[in-house]
């Protein structure tokens, strides 16, 4: 056990977060000690955007942890980098200094992951803090403690506005983190980058931005983003392009009570910009009744009586119809902030129509319409709102039935995702593409995925997903689950690939996925 357990912080940290599904595996094998508190402490921070919940759970983990030396040297790690988030000055350049004080007594395995978090605090801070020693020959040995180094020295560049330089440093720090695959490194100097070099209107900062988009699908589910990453993102996309409102479809799909104070603003902004094809009729609301009143122009296209009803508060609905027809009387009415939201979602609408006339002879044309089919809605975020009809229609698609699809908006608009979606779905549906080359039996495969409830869809799609993030060599094995010997047998799949998958789930979603595959044999 004591050999499995040093492998287990080796690849917590080698891998950080992306060794999630082996910290799971670790807890259970685990008896109550400090490391099981200390990895069940790690799983936590790592769902979590809230430094100040993340704290109370520090504190109230430090009792059990304290009684390992060198794991409560990674706790005080923990909360130093959670307090700086915070910004509470004082408590955090305490915990450094009691850091920087004790340093010489923490084992030299733990030593070099502290040292580049201290070094990182100091290149984060706004206030003077004393440095700390870092040992050239170790940061060259060790490619991680390197790339956070260069990480943080970007940073500290950033902080005296030497933007070139401090890209130069992360350019460097990617080029090691793809080297190494190591998943929190590659995220983490892309969004420095691409935030950097929108700062200073390096062109190619918009590609830069939807790599991360794209990297970022492939490697994270939704409930691991962290809202900075996509706070960086809000800043380089184009207002209005395909990317950004995908970005506000999944900021819409996160929990306001996760999101940081720091944050609302973001969150609130993309409610504004959320995509709803389905709706045929609004609520007027108080911003619709101002747009009205303050522009006499919207006469055009409704009847008079229309109008005044609106203004006079008189009507509770207005259909989506009426505000179309006004749009087409009037051609210069923008997606802008300050027209209200059933205007720009009937916008996005007509985009969607044009969009799709361009693009369909090249759906016309597409071949393996089925894999397409499967892969464009399993990448979906938030599909069941957005695409509630696709799956029980599936028919109309494979067919190419032009009639039906051009009846409804959901169905153009999912034309569209199949041919080229924003670059984060793209990923996604590289991930399951990737997954149907590898197996066997892959029509029996995809025709149990259609006949799934929606429940079984969404397990299936991140165990898909995790499979091909997780199909590269680990020097740990876990202990396969007999209840997917056959799954596995019938789809030719990796028995360790497929196990760890399995433990990326937690309790209930494990309990669905095994009854999901039965439904697969």
């Amino acid at each position: 056990m004591k050999n499995y357990e040093n492998s287990i912080i080796e690849i917590l940290h080698t891998q950080g977060s992306f060794s999630k599904p082996f910290i799971k595996y670790g807890i259970s094998l685990l008896k109550n000690c400090p490391l099981k508190k200390y990895l069940e402490l790690r799983i936590f921070l790592w769902n979590s955007n809230d430094s100040e919940k993340n704290l109370k759970m520090i504190k109230e983990y430090e009792f059990f942890i304290k009684q390992n030396k060198n794991l409560y040297f990674k706790l005080m790690n923990e909360k130093l980098i959670n307090l700086q988030r915070s910004k509470k000055k004082y408590e955090s350049i305490i915990v450094y200094k009691w850091l920087k004080k004790n340093f010489k007594n923490i084992s030299p395995k733990f030593r070099s992951i502290i040292s580049i978090s201290l070094f990182n605090y100091v290149a984060f801070s706004n206030f003077k803090v004393n440095k700390v020693r870092l040992w050239g020959e170790e940061i060259e040995i060790n490619k991680t403690i390197k790339l956070f180094y260069l990480i943080g020295k970007s940073r500290e560049s950033a902080k005296k506005e030497l933007y070139e330089e401090s890209l130069m440093y992360l350019n460097e720090a990617y080029i090691i983190s793809k080297k190494i695959y190591h998943i929190p490194g590659i995220l983490n100097s892309l969004n420095d980058y691409a935030w950097y070099s929108k700062k200073i209107l390096i062109k190619n900062y918009k590609i830069i931005g939807r790599e991360l988009f794209y990297i970022l699908g492939y490697f994270k589910e939704k409930n691991e983003i962290k809202i900075n990453i996509l706070d960086t993102l809000d800043y380089v996309f184009d207002d209005f392009s395909k990317n950004k409102i995908e970005l506000y479809l999944l900021i819409n799909t996160l929990e306001k009570k996760n999101i940081p104070k720091k944050y609302i603003k973001l969150f609130k902004e993309a409610k504004k910009y959320e995509l709803k094809t389905y709706i045929n009729s609004y609520e007027i609301k108080e911003d619709l009744i101002i747009f009205f009143k303050e522009n006499n122009y919207l006469k055009k296209g409704i009847s008079k009586t229309t109008f005044f009803k609106i203004v006079n508060n008189k009507n509770k609905t207005i259909k989506s119809n009426t505000i179309k027809s006004i749009l087409m009387k009037n051609p210069n009415i923008k997606i802008i902030d300050n027209i209200p939201y059933d205007f720009k979602n009937e916008l996005y609408k007509i985009q969607i129509i044009k969009e799709y006339e361009k693009n369909k002879k090249i759906f016309k044309s597409l071949k393996s319409i089925k894999n397409k089919l499967m892969s464009t809605y399993s990448a979906t975020l938030n599909r069941k709102k957005i695409f509630p009809n696709i799956i029980k229609n599936y028919d109309i698609f494979i067919k190419k039935d032009f009639k039906e699809i051009e009846k409804s908006i959901e169905y153009m608009f999912f034309v569209l995702k199949i041919i080229k979606s924003d670059e984060f779905t793209e990923s996604r549906k590289d991930l399951f593409n990737k997954f149907i080359k590898k197996i066997k039996n892959k029509e029996k495969f995809l025709n149990s995925y259609l006949n799934s409830y929606e429940y079984e869809k969404n397990v299936m799609d991140i165990f898909i997903r995790n499979y091909v993030r997780y199909n590269i060599k680990w020097k740990i094995k876990l202990i396969p689950n007999k209840k997917i010997f056959k799954f596995i047998k019938v789809y030719g799949l990796n028995e360790q690939t497929a196990n760890i998958s399995l433990w990326y789930f937690e309790n209930k979603e494990k309990f669905y996925f095994f009854k999901a595959i039965k439904n697969f044999l």
